[in-house]
């Protein structure tokens, strides 16, 4: 093979290398990148739809709760409810509330009656510690 051939071989070498074979790999690389854009799309949009379900309490609420408000109370004024409001939707009488807000115990099912016309978590209706 002479020095003008060597050159030409060569050319023709690389050209197969990257002809078709790169042209697939480039394609692929490129589907591969847009795939990846996509799931970074929706994983955006994942979090703000779970953001977006979740519910914040107002600073005010939180103090008043830390401080040892009733729980029944704040929430209840919070979402704008009266007693006898929050009594019908909790099945439940506007004298039980009363009593409720004034500190009597109750038991587990008007708790969760409770909650959920507050639309909170039972839990929430315990009062803070005040250590």
């Amino acid at each position: 093979m002479s020095a003008t051939q060597k050159p030409q071989a060569t050319k023709r070498i690389a050209a197969r290398r990257d002809g078709p074979a790169a042209a697939l790999r480039n394609s692929a690389a490129l589907e591969l990148e847009e795939l990846e854009d996509q799931r970074d799309a929706l994983v955006l949009m994942l979090s703000r739809v779970k953001d977006a379900n979740t519910e914040r309490f107002p600073a005010s609420l939180v103090h008043a709760l830390s401080r040892g408000a009733n729980p029944t109370v704040s929430y209840r004024e919070w979402r704008g409810l009266s007693r006898a409001e929050l009594a019908e939707a909790a099945s439940t009488t506007e004298a039980m509330i009363e009593r409720i807000e004034a500190g009597q115990d109750i038991g587990l099912h008007l708790s969760v009656r409770i909650a959920e016309a507050l639309r909170i978590d039972p839990g929430d209706l315990i009062p803070w510690s005040q250590d």
